[in-house]
């Protein structure tokens, strides 16, 4: 089994005068390949958790991208390719299982749905691809988001204590799901109050 394990996070303030180029993911942590591995293994990040997880079903692991920024403004077009393209290419290569950190407020230059851009680009790649996916619990869950993943959580905790448990909770899930154990389901809609 070939699992993706990628991160890609930030947290747009639209009004920020910051710009988040990809230096600014450098200078946080910006990691590619192996060096993504080798920099998220056995921490308590989400990554970390998909990480265990892929080594407990003796998978193989490709780890394209590994970044984050400190919150600042719009996400350059340019930064944005720079994380969203490897995380395609190897869902072009084939791989079997894609398990996302993700944060959920990423505004880019081109596009207010950062992360639900990429979900949609990896379901018109590969529309039968399982992916499970983590986010920050003040997201900005989309249509985009529910719809392109098979299954996503949300960090329960501020501090967040518990982003290693959810990574390994949802991850967990999509692979019962691929054992025939669960069907994960997922709605999304507006309420009414």
């Amino acid at each position: 089994m070939r699992i993706l394990i990628a991160m890609m996070k930030h947290e747009t303030n639209t009004f920020s005068p910051i710009v988040a180029d990809w230096k600014r993911f450098q200078d946080w942590g910006a990691y590619l390949g192996e060096d993504a591995l080798k920099a998220y293994e056995g921490t308590g990040m989400p990554f970390g958790a998909y990480v265990e997880l892929a080594r407990e079903a003796g998978a193989e692991i490709i780890t394209p991208v590994a970044a984050e920024a400190m919150p600042s403004g719009p996400v350059t077009r340019d930064a944005y390719t720079q994380m969203a393209e490897p995380i395609l290419e190897a869902v072009r290569e084939g791989v079997d299982v894609a398990l996302l950190d993700l944060h959920g407020a990423m505004v880019a230059e081109h596009t207010d749905d950062g992360e639900g851009t990429l979900l949609k680009k990896m379901r018109e790649i590969d529309p039968d691809l399982p992916i499970a996916v983590t986010l920050d619990l003040h997201c900005n869950l989309t249509a985009n988001m529910v719809e392109n993943c098979t299954a996503l959580i949300g960090y329960k905790t501020y501090p967040h204590v518990d982003m290693y448990e959810v990574g390994k909770q949802i991850g967990q899930v999509l692979f019962d799901s691929l054992a025939g154990k669960v069907k994960p389901v997922m709605s999304w809609a507006m309420r009414r109050y």
